[in-house]
């Protein structure tokens, strides 16, 4: 923090894993590091923070104002990604807006996937990361995010975008040909070892998500499913909450299979 002394720390095991999920998510509000980290309380969990900030591991921007209520959102530091063991996780300019908004609805998915209470038995999320630049030539696009669910000993692969209605439709639909041109081309496979893939799409309401939908169903019925940040929210990540382009029965993900 600027003009404080660095205060020194123990580096304990629950703040590795705090810092290594940051270096992933690169942005986490106090709710998001309570359920990762877990931490039993709201008081335990903000002086812990607290401590890894004045410590130089994380950085703390405010969002609103004093009279409107501020919230807190951390993301690491230069020290912090070093400890991570990822030195290039540090977040060397604050995330504004829409951005910052995008990455923390990001950050609930990737929540709901690991820690939610509804997940099938013998579903586990077993692997996680998001990117820093784009998948290759074949398809020049970022993900938000990719999971891999292993259900009973079987691998699902998914690529995961969160849409909050920030970019236009044309922007989507090329992303929806850039993954198509992925799964048809071998480079998935090349590129992860796994056969086939599919992406989740979380829209920030049901406008958008219908919006999406049908954007998608132009160019394929398969691959694709979709749902919304708030489906996942209060239903839960692995219930019956997902939509293909057309259609409205909604499935679940796992339960009979990807």
């Amino acid at each position: 923090m600027a003009g404080t002394k660095r205060q020194s720390i123990v580096i304990q095991e629950r703040d590795r894993v705090l810092l290594r999920v940051l270096a992933d998510l690169r942005v986490m509000d106090r709710r998001q590091a309570q359920i990762v980290a877990g931490f039993g309380s709201v008081t335990r969990v903000n002086t812990r923070l607290l401590k890894l900030t004045r410590a130089g591991l994380l950085k703390r921007i405010f969002l609103g104002t004093i009279a409107g209520g501020r919230k807190a959102v951390y993301s690491l530091t230069a020290e912090g990604a070093a400890v991570a063991g990822d030195p290039e996780a540090a977040v060397k300019s604050a995330y504004r807006g829409s951005a910052l908004k995008h990455l923390l609805a990001i950050g609930d998915v990737y929540l709901a996937a690991k820690h939610g209470q509804t997940s099938p038995e013998g579903t586990t999320l077993t692997n996680w990361r998001t990117f820093r630049q784009k998948l290759n030539p074949t398809a020049p696009i970022i993900p938000d995010g990719y999971l891999e669910l292993d259900c009973k000993g079987v691998l699902h692969p998914l690529f995961l975008e969160v849409d909050l209605g920030t970019e236009t439709l044309a922007v989507f639909e090329g992303k929806v040909r850039s993954y198509l041109r992925l799964a048809v081309s071998g480079d998935f496979q090349r590129l992860s070892g796994r056969q086939r893939f599919r992406v989740l799409v979380a829209a920030s309401g049901e406008k958008r998500l219908e919006n999406l939908r049908r954007t998608t169903a132009k160019h394929t019925q398969k691959i694709f499913r979709f749902t919304t940040l708030d489906a996942i929210k209060t239903s839960g990540f692995y219930e019956p909450i997902w939509l293909k382009p057309e259609g409205d029965k909604s499935e679940p993900l796992v339960r009979k299979g990807l």
